[in-house]
């Protein structure tokens, strides 16, 4: 076990993941949350050739930010124009900014680095 943590691509590997679990904790990018939504406005579209129509609610978010939402029949045909609504989202699905998409993109390459290192230091020292 000593030899295995004093190679360099476990400690590599150790780090990476420590940075890798440091952003994971404090990004909330992919994390599901119950968010207030108020409907704005209620539209669908027609079906063209192989797709079906969709119905599509515009909700401004507690934040005050504006997206729409593809949501099924029958949460369109209740919901009304004014009405608050709750729906389980990510921050992925309601707005993507760059710096959260390189956030993530930063994070699954810590992730994939660490991960890497430990399994390849392992299998080095076993080898050698």
């Amino acid at each position: 076990m000593i030899k295995y943590l004093k190679q360099t691509m476990t400690k590599i590997g150790i780090v990476a993941t420590i940075i890798f679990g440091i952003i994971y904790y404090n990004n909330d990018y992919m994390e599901f949350k119950d968010r207030k939504c108020i409907v704005l406005d209620k539209m669908t579209t027609t079906g063209g050739y192989k797709h079906s129509g969709h119905f599509y609610l515009v909700l401004k978010e507690e934040r005050g930010i504006v997206f729409d939402l593809i949501v099924s029949p029958a949460t369109f045909s209740q919901s009304k124009i004014a009405d608050i609504k709750y729906f389980n989202l990510r921050q992925l699905e309601i707005r993507q900014t760059p710096m959260d998409k390189a956030i993530y993109l930063l994070d699954i390459i810590f992730g994939a680095i660490g991960f890497t290192c430990l399994i390849g230091g392992w299998v080095f020292l076993k080898f050698v």
